[in-house]
């Protein structure tokens, strides 16, 4: 999570999984550089939006989850003002 928000895009540390999996989905080769991965996002059609509007959380460490406060983003309003997205995949292993 710290170095997400440090570089300011989703999923920034290297031993985080997401973009592998996402690139082999696309039997693409997986590339490292921000730029390219909001190309890749954009070619695939894809958008990636983070359900946590606000947080006390500072870093990712399970401890710190005890504490935390966490305002939700509105998913409902917002699929219905993006009527076009077709799918909504979530996924976490703590739940809000």
């Amino acid at each position: 999570m710290k170095k997400s928000l440090k570089e300011g895009f989703y999923y920034g540390n290297k031993s985080n999984r997401f973009w592998k999996i996402l690139f082999e989905y696309f039997d693409e080769k997986l590339v490292d550089d921000i730029q390219s991965k909001k190309k890749f996002l954009l070619t695939h059609k894809i958008a990636l939006w983070d359900i946590v509007k606000t947080t006390n959380l500072k870093g990712s460490s399970d401890l710190k989850l005890q504490n935390r406060i966490i305002e939700i983003n509105d998913i409902s309003s917002f699929l219905q003002t993006h009527q076009n997205i077709k799918a909504n995949v979530s996924f976490s292993k703590h739940m809000v």
